[in-house]
């Protein structure tokens, strides 16, 4: 750990030079981590070795889809301005 620590970067170890190191001493008999914590380590591991999935291809264009029942979509220009209500203003003497 002090090697890393060294205020003169050239005096630092490079990162070929910790993998050296650690391989120097062997795998660890005793395991680092719960065994919660090493199951979920592994199934991430395996879920990022995965090949992706290409995205399903588009449909064909030539079939409209079919019209939904949301809201009107307006198009081009300025959206409507909302009617303002009116409110009397009462004062109480």
């Amino acid at each position: 750990v002090a090697s890393c620590l060294d205020k003169d970067h050239e005096g630092r170890p490079t990162a070929a030079e910790l993998v050296e190191r650690a391989a120097a001493h062997g795998p660890s008999a005793a395991a680092q981590w719960p065994r919660d914590i090493t199951e979920r380590l592994a199934e991430r591991a395996a879920f990022a070795a995965r090949e992706p999935v290409p995205p399903p291809s588009e449909p064909d264009a030539a079939v409209p889809p079919p019209p939904s029942a949301s809201a009107p979509v307006v198009t081009g220009g300025r959206p409507e301005k909302r009617e303002r209500r009116r409110r009397t203003k009462v004062l109480a003497l």
